[in-house]
C-alpha cells in the first residue's frame, strides 16, 4: 500500500494503481483496518490513470464506508476524489456540490494542509463555472494557509493553486496577475 502510494507521488500513477488494488485484496481477505484508506487511494489512483467507472465505484463505497465508521478524513478524500471525477467528466456543478460538501470535514479535521487543498479544489471548480470572484477568494484563502504552514511547504499545491489563479486571470484578461502567479 505504502509502496503503490509512493509510486503515485512520483507519478507513476498506473503502477500505484496496481500495487494499491493488490493491498486491497490482502485487505479484504485479512479485514484489515485500513481497508477505508486503500479503498480511498485506489480511487484516487484509478481516476489519475482515468479508469473514472471504476474510481466512481470504488470512491463510492470508500465514502460510505468511511461515513459508517466515522472517518471524517477518509469521508473527506473520498469525496475529494468524487468531485473530482465529477469535474474530469465535465461536470463542473457537481463537482462544486461534492466539493462544498467536503468543506465541513476539512474544516472539522482542523489540518491546514486539508483546508489548503479544499480550498483549492473550491477554487478551481468555482472558475470553471465562471464564478471568478469566489473562486480568487477560496484560493487566495488557500494560498495564504500554505504560507502560514509549519515545516516542509507542499509545493505541488502551491503550483496546483498558482496555475489556477494564473487561468482565471487569463480568463479576465489580467495579463499582469496571471504572469505573476505563473512566476
Amino acid at each position: 500500500y505504502q509502496l503503490g502510494k509512493l509510486q503515485m507521488m512520483t507519478g507513476e500513477n498506473k503502477i500505484g494503481a496496481q500495487l494499491i488494488a493488490e493491498a486491497r485484496t490482502i485487505a479484504e481477505d485479512t479485514g484489515a483496518r485500513e481497508l477505508t484508506a486503500i479503498l480511498s487511494d485506489q480511487a484516487l489512483a484509478l481516476a489519475r490513470i482515468n479508469e473514472l467507472d471504476a474510481a466512481w465505484q470504488v470512491a463510492i463505497d470508500a465514502e460510505h464506508r468511511a461515513g459508517e465508521e466515522g472517518n471524517d478524513f477518509e469521508h473527506w478524500s473520498a469525496l475529494q476524489t468524487i468531485a473530482q471525477i465529477h469535474n474530469q467528466r465535465g461536470r463542473n456543478q457537481e463537482a462544486l456540490d461534492t466539493q462544498l460538501s467536503a468543506m465541513p470535514l476539512a474544516r472539522q479535521l482542523g489540518l491546514d494542509d486539508v483546508m489548503a487543498e479544499s480550498l483549492g479544489h473550491l477554487g478551481s471548480y468555482l472558475k470553471e463555472l465562471g464564478r471568478y470572484e469566489e473562486a480568487g477568494e477560496a484560493l487566495q484563502q488557500s494560498l495564504a494557509i500554505q504560507g502560514q504552514g509549519q515545516g516542509q511547504p507542499n509545493y505541488a499545491l502551491s503550483a496546483a493553486t498558482r496555475n489556477t489563479l494564473a487561468d482565471m486571470y487569463i480568463n479576465l484578461g489580467n495579463f499582469e496577475a496571471a504572469r505573476e502567479n505563473l512566476l
